[in-house]
């Protein structure tokens, strides 16, 4: 038995009947579509770019009953865990107490006769695939008394620590600092009230607002869309930089300028981790 836990959805699978084999390991690398090219005369290929795919989780399992009946009270509860009620896989979290502070969305990938192995060998592959491509940063929900960790957004801080600053009211020029541990995390910027000729900086990357009236726009940064009091407008942006805009492990720098400023600026993440 494998001397780690898989949950999925929070119900640590063995609760279901089955154990993990000792030859499950985590997946390292999720590269895919290694792209190169071959010229004629030349030696070997030339590497010009790859990207990273899916993350597949193979998951040897076993079950230690002889009972017929109960290796099929398994395989429903297994079932009823991934299939929804019109028979299509949906997406569950699955953590692994080896990575505790990651989580990976994920749907069954292949059934591959799971019940027929399970019934005739008492063990199956469960075939796990994170279509992401990158797990996220587990966020605490709730703070109780006598808890000596303060959740705040996707970090957590001792109570001794230096929280960062995601919200700030800039009424001059300013900027504002704060650290994510994930990897080129693409960020959802609120940005609320007034001033022209405003420069958003975010790690170098600059955009310019001509003009902001009393308005609220939104950057849904993966969704690549710009939103001004809720309809789509990408014309409040004097240029389309905001396109760029990537959040990196570390430090991360947001500068704001501009005349007559009255803004409130909240960014919000899920940090990535490829």
């Amino acid at each position: 038995m494998h001397s780690c836990t898989i949950y999925l959805d929070d119900v640590d699978i063995q609760t279901l009947g089955v154990y993990i084999d000792d030859s499950f390991s985590m997946p390292m690398f999720n590269i895919d579509h290694i792209n190169s090219i071959s010229i004629p005369g030349r030696p070997g290929e030339l590497y010009y770019n790859d990207k990273p795919g899916p993350i597949v989780f193979k998951i040897p399992l076993y079950s230690i009953s002889d009972d017929e009946l109960e290796r099929q009270n398994i395989m429903r509860r297994f079932k009823k865990l991934l299939i929804d009620n019109y028979g299509k896989s949906k997406i569950v979290k699955l953590k692994n107490s080896q990575e505790p502070d990651i989580y990976y969305n994920v749907r069954l990938s292949s059934s591959n006769d799971m019940d027929k192995e399970l019934h005739q060998i008492g063990e199956f592959d469960l075939e796990l695939t994170c279509y992401d491509g990158y797990g996220q940063l587990v966020q605490e929900d709730t703070l109780l008394w006598g808890d000596t960790v303060v959740p705040l957004g996707s970090f957590n801080y001792d109570f001794n620590a230096t929280g960062n600053e995601k919200v700030k009211t800039f009424t001059s020029n300013g900027t504002m600092d704060f650290v994510i541990n994930g990897y080129n995390t693409v960020p959802y910027i609120t940005l609320i009230g007034s001033g022209t000729n405003i420069y958003l900086s975010i790690n170098g990357v600059v955009s310019r607002i001509p003009s902001l009236n009393n308005q609220t726009v939104v950057v849904k940064g993966i969704e690549k869309s710009v939103l001004v009091d809720g309809v789509f407008n990408m014309d409040i942006f004097s240029d389309i930089n905001w396109i760029d805009y990537y959040l990196k492990a570390g430090t991360n720098n947001v500068v704001i300028t501009g005349n007559s400023l009255n803004v409130q600026l909240a960014i919000d993440f899920e940090e990535r981790f490829y």
